[in-house]
């Protein structure tokens, strides 16, 4: 169900909030517009994706900066949107049979968890995963009296043994040194979780992940 929110800016402007429900019945926006029309279009276009993740397991998307429905940051908005997990292919890149080498970005957070649930499957036909686990993202996030999530226990309850790298990185330098990681272990995917947040009509991305997306040269796994 799509529906339309109206607010007055302080400026005495109306503004059109497109609003639609994911697949878990929370409410999600679409973006601020100056129009009622365009912010019709929004939310019946994010409802019409809720509904068609429903009928498929992957979402494949082929960056193209040269098109700019298929640019990184187009592309971004997709994935964090999407109701399913995104495979986003970058130019050129290989279609590979098998994979000898998945490289799982860790960082704590819950689209990093989000993002290696749902690569499970791709994970077993792996011959070699590696984990490459960075700064937590957002340690307070945590409640007091629960540890941490142990991602190394869980992947083995799954018949998943991962080896594991740090990446030593701030927020601003993690995308790079992920893909950086991921050449020197010849990885043929990456899988990671998308950090976006919307800020009116256009999603704001996390630093690693708007490095991701313009710049690796892999195919890359991800979910928001």
């Amino acid at each position: 169900m799509a529906w339309i929110k109206t607010r007055v800016t302080d400026d005495g402007d109306t503004r059109f909030v497109a609003c639609y429900r994911d697949p878990e019945g929370r409410q999600r926006s679409a973006g601020t517009y100056s129009s009622r029309r365009a912010a019709v279009r929004a939310a019946n276009r994010e409802e019409a994706k809720v509904r068609d993740g429903n009928w498929h397991d992957l979402l494949v998307l082929e960056r193209n900066d040269e098109v700019p429905w298929e640019s990184a940051g187009d592309l971004g908005s997709l994935v964090v949107r999407a109701a399913l997990p995104c495979l986003v292919v970058p130019p050129g890149a290989p279609d590979p049979s098998t994979f000898n080498c998945i490289a799982l970005a860790w960082n704590g957070s819950q689209e990093a968890l989000r993002a290696i649930h749902s690569a499970r499957p791709l994970l077993a036909r792996a011959k070699r995963v590696v984990l490459l686990a960075g700064r937590r993202r957002d340690p307070l996030s945590e409640i007091g009296w629960r540890p941490p999530f142990d991602i190394l226990s869980y992947l083995r309850r799954h018949g998943i043994v991962p080896e594991q790298r740090e990446i030593s990185a701030d927020e601003n330098g993690a995308g790079a040194a992920l893909l950086d990681a991921a050449a020197a272990l010849h990885a043929d995917l990456l899988v990671m979780g998308a950090y976006g947040r919307n800020r009116f009509s256009e999603w704001i991305f996390g630093g690693a992940t708007r490095h991701v997306l313009g710049h690796a040269g892999i195919p890359v796994f991800m979910r928001h």
